[in-house]
């Protein structure tokens, strides 16, 4: 097994500490643009690797609730992930300029539902209701759409005044 700062043998960006940050993230935003430059955001429900050692990652949508974001992807092909821990407030950006439109598949539902889980004790921990977090992600029904992409590059976004800073995949986002 590959240490916590060991990159795998091919991969630039998916090493070990940033997999293990992707994982325990289930705040998960989406952006990208249209043809005519006007950002689109939307909300992500699990983030897959699609090809650790091409840096591939595949991030999962709901596709009635992400119809201007999958449009803009089509028309750009750009788009940028923000990760966050509502806890700590943890965040990292990650960026690709090459997303098309794909397939989830079987195993990304557990994806779905490993981060639905960590929202629910994090969001419980904060004095959400359990009910009310549940809610949130019924909303985001079937059918599902992947968006796999390149990563091109990472970024600290925790608040602080690293935020924006370039990483690479040997340091995780900066701990507030």
């Amino acid at each position: 097994m590959m240490s916590d700062h060991t990159p795998s043998p091919h991969s630039h960006f998916l090493t070990d500490t940033i997999l293990s940050f992707i994982n325990s993230c289930g705040s998960i935003r989406l952006a990208s643009r249209t043809a005519l430059f006007r950002p689109v955001a939307a909300r992500g429900l699990a983030v897959c690797v699609a090809d650790r050692t091409a840096d591939r990652l595949r991030v999962c949508v709901s596709t009635p609730g992400c119809r201007p974001l999958l449009d803009a992807i089509r028309d750009s092909g750009t788009l940028a992930v923000a990760l966050s821990q509502p806890l700590t407030h943890r965040s990292l950006q990650i960026k690709g300029r090459d997303a098309t439109l794909t397939a989830c598949l079987p195993e990304d539902r557990d994806q779905i539902e490993h981060l639905r889980r960590i929202m629910v004790l994090e969001l419980r921990e904060l004095g959400y209701d359990q009910t009310l977090v549940e809610s949130f992600w019924k909303a985001a029904e079937d059918p599902l759409t992947g968006i796999t992409f390149t990563v091109t590059g990472l970024f600290d976004q925790t608040p602080g005044p690293g935020a924006g800073a370039a990483i690479d995949g040997h340091t995780g986002p900066a701990t507030p």
